[in-house]
């Protein structure tokens, strides 16, 4: 039996160990798995809001620019009408016709300009209207102006002059300039809302990228950290394998050792028992059949190694009337209570 369990027990041993190496394993690569799948979401979380709010900062700053572009056109826009009406009242006074080619070329700019204002400008709803005012406000000034220039050219200084002093030219500049200035307001007040919003999103994106990044850091460090912890762990275990398989080696070494001696053993005493000559000598499994011989037996018993062996021991060393009385049975049991019995007739 000890030739039979004790290999199961080291086999048993070595199963155990194996499954559980396994299961630390699998965990260890649960857990490295999943510390790398939140780093990888939280580097795809934090790609995705850098990205919209990189989307949102840009959309203000380029809404600031426009505001830029309109108020820069609304003051050259102003310039130029206050420009018009100057090279107007000059050709008016004094006739000289270079004030007049100034004029053609300045109006038709101050027309390019206020439809381009118009269209930049259009874009936003609640301003539209206004554009759309102020463009009619410059285009009926300009027909006042040629009225002027007309009865310049047609009748002189005087009737020009009756024209402008019948037109309502100072109420009209002050409406152009009026409407300027509104929508300069309302442009300053969108361009400081625009401001202020990228503002706010540039440092809601700022906090937002440092604190990811942060995060992410502290992640790749746990990462690494339980990569070193496991490796660090997967010695120890495999130094402990080592040192168990050393000793579960000892252990078969010294199993070997015995059986080789016990062999040995054996191998010894069946010589010697069959060297004895003067003493039957020989064993018998638990059906009282002869397992072994010796030379005693031949001698002392009369029966050869290959008529003996397997042969039941009952009828071959007790007689009929010994078998019939229960005498081998009463034998036996005496010796397997006492450690032994005797026949002696």
């Amino acid at each position: 039996m000890n030739e039979i369990l004790v290999p199961n027990r080291i086999e048993n041993d070595e199963t155990a160990t194996q499954r559980e190496r396994q299961n630390g394993g699998l965990q260890s690569t649960l857990r490295d798995g999943i510390a790398l799948g939140i780093v990888m979401l939280l580097f795809i979380v934090n790609g995705f809001a850098g990205s919209k709010y990189t989307q949102q900062l840009r959309t203000h700053t380029n809404l600031v620019e426009q505001s830029h572009t309109i108020l820069s056109r609304l003051d050259q826009l102003d310039r130029q009408i206050q420009s018009a009406e100057s090279l107007q009242l000059g050709f008016l006074v004094t006739g000289n016709g270079k004030y007049l080619e100034d004029y053609a070329n300045l109006s038709a700019n101050i027309l390019s300009s206020a439809k381009e204002l118009s269209s930049t400008v259009g874009m936003e709803h609640d301003l539209g209207d206004r554009e759309a005012t102020l463009e009619t406000l410059i285009a009926t000034r300009q027909i006042e102006h040629r009225d002027a220039i007309s009865a310049r050219h047609r009748e002189g200084f005087d009737a020009a002059r009756a024209i402008v002093e019948g037109q309502s030219g100072t109420k009209a500049i002050d409406a152009i300039h009026d409407s300027i200035q509104t929508i300069r307001s309302r442009e300053l007040s969108s361009m400081a809302q625009r401001e202020t919003m990228a503002a706010s999103t540039y440092i809601t994106s700022l906090i937002v990228g440092t604190v990811s990044t942060v995060a992410g850091l502290l992640l790749v460090l746990s990462v690494v950290y339980l990569l070193q912890h496991n490796r660090r762990r997967a010695e120890r275990t495999a130094e402990w394998i080592r040192g168990e398989h050393a000793r579960l080696q000892d252990s078969l070494d010294r199993i070997q050792k015995l059986e080789t001696d016990n062999l040995q053993l054996n191998q010894y005493m069946r010589s010697f028992v069959e060297q004895v000559e003067d003493y039957a000598i020989f064993a018998m499994d638990e059906n009282c059949r002869a397992t072994t011989w010796n030379h005693g037996v031949k001698k002392v018993l009369g029966f050869e190694e290959a008529d003996f062996i397997g042969q039941d021991i009952r009828k071959l060393i007790f007689v009929p009337e010994a078998i019939e009385m229960g005498i081998p049975e009463a034998e036996f049991d005496s010796a397997a209570k006492v450690g032994s019995a005797s026949d002696v007739h």
